[in-house]
């Protein structure tokens, strides 16, 4: 059991609380071919290696001539992180603020900021497996059964494009295993009608040869500030 963080804040119509929300993690079905698993079992013969790609190529964090703060999915688990603000909290020299409901994200790296929130040319490139996010609101997307998340400090222009001038932001997702099935799923429940849950599955098809991962996550969430104008009681809900 973990308990989610939320921030203690008053709403409109009603004396200040604290909102707690209690998660329910279902250890992995193949627990041996989790990441949690393969941490522990690299831990117990001494440091944990941390392979990132960066730079388009699969190389050691402690070689690669870069400054990246690496984060694979047990480190994501044990810090319950959910969002970019959380990462930012554990990331010396990044910072993140979703403005406008999350429409238009600012990601700061090193404190070189963009001329305009709305500004298209981001200084900060976001890549899902090596694809860029191009469009500004979707650069915060939901912890759905990454493998690592990469923060990716300086300019990499050269490598990333001009939207990363001072920066970039790598979404790794998990791959397919062909040696079992492998799956976990999550659940959180709180108060202002928080409600999350989520899950992955591993399913290998032909052995050493042909595996798929299936993938998914609903969230749902009234916020804790009321809006008094029509249809404000309504949920904002999200489905990755």
């Amino acid at each position: 059991m973990t308990d989610h963080k939320e921030d203690s804040r008053r709403r409109f119509r009603g004396p200040a609380h604290r909102a707690v929300a209690m998660a329910l993690a279902m250890a992995p079905i193949a627990l041996l071919g989790s990441p949690a698993a393969q941490a522990q079992q690299a831990g117990a013969g001494g440091l944990e290696e941390i392979v990132v790609t960066a730079r388009k190529t699969e190389e050691k964090l402690n070689e690669v001539p870069l400054s990246i703060a690496a984060f694979s999915a047990d480190d994501l688990l044990k810090r319950n992180v959910a969002s970019l603000s959380d990462i930012a909290q554990y990331t010396a020299g990044f910072s993140f603020e979703a403005y406008s409901g999350g429409g238009t994200p600012a990601p700061l790296i090193r404190g070189l900021t963009q001329n305009a929130l709305t500004d298209r040319n981001q200084n900060v490139g976001t890549f899902v497996d090596g694809v860029h996010v191009q469009q500004q609101g979707n650069i915060d997307f939901s912890m759905m059964d990454l493998e690592r998340v990469e923060i990716v400090k300086g300019p990499q222009n050269a490598q990333y494009g001009r939207s990363s001038f001072a920066g970039a932001i790598n979404w790794v997702s998990a791959k397919p295993k062909l040696d079992g099935w492998d799956g976990y799923v999550l659940a959180t429940y709180g108060t202002d009608e928080r409600q999350d849950l989520g899950g992955a599955l591993n399913i290998p098809l032909w052995r050493d040869k042909l595996a798929i991962r299936v993938a998914g996550r609903i969230s749902e969430f009234d916020g804790t500030w009321a809006n008094n104008f029509a249809g404000g009681n309504r949920a904002i809900r999200t489905t990755a």
